[in-house]
């Protein structure tokens, strides 16, 4: 089957691997990111590389209406989309109170109504494909509630819970579901330089992001439910689910307090980030 790919937050990091690794396929793709994002660029590379020409959407997902823009534009060009990948998103790492309520309301629209919105849109479509996948990128702080990243793993366990339920009541359609979640993944600098502050179990845990991108379309394609890619990461995970959430809620608070002091002094500019 000629697959074509949906792709948002395509236009740097884990997107823009998702969107090489689907083109070293064979995959038609739609790319979709933030105004002046580098998106020329990524489809200009893919299509030198593999001869794929992707359809490009520029859309920002801090409003609500993006979704329904993009599913607009696909229809009205014509394209039938058979893997839907919910990649955009915005990270943070701050004391709550820090945050202002725009941030907050942005990250929110990215992180969870954009997903929601979008896989309601194209699931009629997805599901007259012979063969039809949803990947949402969650991450492994959707395990559990880490202080300093409290709306952050929050609307991650959204990701997770969402795609999880969507794929039990999917379970006899051709539409599969599956759930990423990566551990850190040093993207651009300023997620090196906070994969830096949080120490040797966060440097030897990241993996980088071609490498995520490949694992996750390839177990994406076998039907895995739940990815988490690398060892560590998976025994990480583990682990932390037989620490009493008391205590891991004690362990992250001094963890996180850390890093965020660490950074006040060192680097105060750092608000958020696109994950």
């Amino acid at each position: 089957m000629n697959h074509t790919a949906l792709i948002t937050g395509a236009g740097s990091g884990l997107g823009k691997y998702l969107a090489l690794e689907c083109a070293s396929r064979g995959f038609n793709l739609v790319l979709v990111s933030l105004p002046h994002s580098g998106l020329d660029l990524v489809a200009a590379e893919i299509a030198i590389k593999h001869n794929i020409h992707p359809y490009t959407i520029e859309a920002d997902f801090t409003e609500q209406s993006a979704p329904a823009y993009v599913f607009t534009k696909v229809k009205s060009a014509g394209i039938s989309v058979s893997i839907l990948i919910n990649n955009a998103g915005i990270g943070m790492e701050n004391a709550f109170e820090s945050l202002s309520v725009t941030f907050c309301s942005d990250l929110l629209n990215v992180n969870t109504h954009a997903v929601a919105l979008l896989t309601r849109f194209f699931l009629d479509d997805l599901q007259h494909s012979n063969q039809a996948y949803i990947l949402n990128v969650s991450s492994l702080a959707c395990f559990t509630p880490m202080p300093y990243k409290g709306i952050y793993s929050a609307s991650k366990a959204f990701v997770y819970s969402f795609s999880r339920a969507l794929a039990a009541e999917l379970k006899s359609t051709s539409v599969s579901v599956s759930t990423l979640c990566p551990g850190p993944i040093p993207t651009n600098e300023q997620t090196r330089s906070r994969i830096q502050r949080h120490g040797i179990f966060a440097r030897v845990s990241a993996i980088e992001a071609d490498k995520v991108a490949r694992i996750a379309i390839s177990e994406m394609l076998d039907l895995n439910p739940v990815i988490i890619p690398g060892r560590i990461n998976r025994i990480n995970k583990f682990l932390m689910s037989a620490v009493p959430k008391a205590l891991q809620l004690y362990l992250l608070h001094a963890k996180y307090s850390t890093a965020v002091h660490l950074k006040a002094n060192k680097i105060p500019s750092e608000v958020s980030s696109a994950a």
